[in-house]
């Protein structure tokens, strides 16, 4: 039978006196009573005004040192006090950047998170001495270290600070242990080595070690749910985050955009974490607006926000002058995020390069040159394209150069993916799974334009009939005959064989109405385009394609009949897990901004409500309406959509 027991210490008296609980399980005992507890008392007398101030004010500062209470048992220490609080100037004129500590207190022994940035100075060496003994009591004392930078491991030179106090262990990762040694050195032997996804436990208390390896290499996130914290050190930081050095193989943003998704896990699983980052002070600077506050996983999904605008161009970026050893450091930040990120170019572009890089195409992206001008993405074509068998990369890139794609994805910022065979020379049916691989790369498209040239259209022809229905656009450049096609897809065929052609109309159910051209009554968005100019080369053929069928028609998933399931937003073909469910669904046809040619598109920005920020929205004028009499043209407001981009309705709807 386990009964609670107040454990008798200098500092958990206080507690106990002033309404904290910190409570332990014992096997024998009975509970002390507040008479036997305050009889036991044995404070330090230097200790004990700063003791009673934080227990009645969950504040205290001692000489350029502060401790406050975030919850219970954790208390938080850093250099920013009232007089010179983090980001004020000191009278040297230097501005105060204090680095977060934290105690986790328990009833077996206290943790403390970080050493700080350290001092020389004597006052400050004995303030810090008194702060880590009142905390600690008469408990054993075990350090936990975030990353290796010296404003975190400061105190570890200090032998001084911790000569009254037990340490036990100090946990650092394995990574960063190299760096870190020198400052921790006089905890030599007791230092432990922690390895991502490993579990400790300390003084009771099970705590869980990530390697997020974005502003050291070796940087640690630490999950104790025991007391409800997420220590983030800097490897998030608190609003700001530094990744400037060359962690993750160059690529510091894919780590952070993994740590990202794993705290999303960590505080979905358990919503009560607080966040306990490395320079707290920054998450309430009020020169910072965009200033995160309390942070939550709000957070770490404005994190992702900044860090996903880089593929599609909605990231915003600034120069970066505060490393002034890095010059063209920039810093970065996204509309409505309350999260920034501090980095170099050649980062960006590894990250840029590593996400679109795939082994079964060679992927080129146009999504940096979003603008205003743009069409919304929903409504940019993509453009996956198989060759007549393999096409370095070189080839490739000068395909989609001659035969225009470059240029319109640039225009419409988005991408084109040029197939690779899985065997390095020609495409067979074991590169339907490559196929999959692609569109789920491509995760969403309700413009979605499939190109084959020689082996790679017959690859199409005779291998992705069932994959059709999502596909916006289709041209194939002397195929050989494949399977039958039992849904409708806008086609553009270059070939001689009547059988082929046949195949395609018959799926349109559409009708000639001229040579080479074929359109369903009922639907103009059925059609078939054939040219029996078999000699004609790839990029002609592409050229000719884009033209006639494929800049004219997008298409939106709606419903599956079968399995009674509704699309969410746009396509998203083959990313549901349920590829039955994905083949059988309904998809609606619009017509493609590309194809609009009798209105014209003009885009506006304005400060409407004198708040310094300039709204913007898209005005579309009909050509019939210009010389129309005033008062006689109707105006239709079309509501912003999905993720307030006011071009969605419009680009997507077919309105227009």
């Amino acid at each position: 039978m386990f009964t609670k027991k107040v454990f008798i210490s200098s500092l958990s008296i206080m507690f106990a006196l002033s309404g904290i609980s910190v409570v332990q399980a014992q096997n024998t005992g009975e509970q002390k009573t507040n008479s036997d507890i305050s009889e036991l008392l044995t404070l330090d007398e230097n200790n004990s005004e700063f003791l009673k101030t934080l227990m009645k004010d969950g504040y205290a500062e001692l000489g350029r040192y502060k401790v406050e209470k975030i919850k219970d048992n954790v208390y938080h220490w850093d250099e920013g006090t009232k007089k010179l609080p983090g980001g004020a100037t000191d009278e040297n004129g230097a501005m105060n950047n204090p680095s977060s500590m934290y105690f986790v207190l328990s009833e077996d022994g206290v943790v403390l998170v970080d050493l700080g940035n350290g001092s020389q100075n004597e006052e400050d060496i004995q303030n810090a001495k008194t702060i880590v003994e009142s905390m600690t009591g008469d408990k054993h004392l075990s350090i936990i270290i975030t990353h290796s930078h010296g404003d975190h491991t400061g105190f570890g030179r200090s032998k001084e600070v911790f000569s009254n106090v037990t340490v036990d262990n100090v946990y650092v990762s394995d990574a960063d242990y190299d760096v870190a040694f020198e400052a921790i050195s006089q905890f030599d032997g007791k230092i432990t080595k922690v390895h991502s996804g490993e579990t400790v436990d300390i003084y009771g208390a099970p705590y869980e070690f990530n390697v997020v390896n974005a502003h050291t290499e070796g940087s640690l996130m630490i999950t104790d749910e025991t007391h409800e914290a997420l220590f983030t050190g800097d490897t998030f930081g608190s609003g700001f985050i530094w990744a400037l050095f060359e962690t993750n193989g160059g690529n510091p943003l894919a780590a952070l955009d993994k740590g990202c998704s794993l705290a999303r896990k960590i505080l979905n699983n358990n919503p009560s974490l607080s966040i306990l980052a490395g320079h707290r002070w920054q998450q309430f600077w009020e020169d910072n607006a965009q200033r995160p506050n309390e942070m939550s996983i709000q957070y770490f999904n404005d994190m992702a926000q900044v860090i996903s605008g880089l593929l599609d161009g909605t990231t915003i970026s600034n120069s970066y002058t505060a490393a002034s050893w890095a010059p063209d450091a920039v810093e970065l930040s996204s509309n409505g995020a309350k999260a920034k990120i501090d980095t170099l170019p050649k980062y960006i572009e590894a990250y840029k390069k590593a996400v679109n890089q795939m082994q079964e195409a060679y992927v080129y992206s146009g999504s940096d040159q979003l603008s205003i001008e743009s069409v919304n993405a929903a409504a940019a074509p993509t453009f996956v394209v198989y060759p007549d068998g393999n096409m370095s990369d070189e080839e490739a890139e000068k395909y989609i150069e001659a035969s225009g794609i470059k240029e319109i994805v640039n225009r419409s910022a988005s991408k084109v993916y040029v197939a690779r065979p899985a065997n390095g020379v020609e495409f067979t049916s074991d590169d339907v799974q490559g196929f999959e691989a692609i569109v789920g790369k491509i995760g969403v498209s309700s413009n979605f334009k499939l190109i084959g040239i020689g082996n790679g259209a017959t690859f199409i022809n005779q291998n992705l009939a069932s994959y059709m229905n999502f596909v916006s656009g289709l041209a194939l450049v002397n195929p050989e005959k494949g399977m039958d096609v039992n849904v409708s897809v806008p086609t553009y065929l270059v070939t001689d064989n009547d059988e082929i052609v046949n195949t395609y109309v018959k799926a349109n159910s559409a009708t000639k109405t001229e040579d080479g051209y074929y359109v369903n009554p009922e639907s103009h968005y059925e059609v078939v385009a054939v040219n029996k100019d078999t000699g004609l080369d790839a990029v002609s053929a592409t050229k000719d394609a884009w033209e006639k069928v494929l800049k004219k028609f997008g298409r939106i998933g709606n419903y599956s009949d079968v399995y009674k399931e509704t699309a969410t937003w746009y396509s998203r073909p083959l990313i549901s897990g349920n590829k039955e469910a994905d083949q059988a669904r309904k998809y609606q046809y619009f017509d493609s901004v590309d194809a609009i040619d009798n209105i014209d598109r003009y885009v506006n920005t304005q400060d409407l409500d004198n708040d310094g920020i300039d709204s913007l929205w898209y005005e579309y004028i009909p050509e019939q309406s210009k010389d129309a009499k005033e008062g006689s043209v109707p105006a239709v407001v079309l509501f912003h959509g999905n993720t307030n981009d006011p071009r969605t309705q419009y680009d997507t709807s077919g309105w227009a």
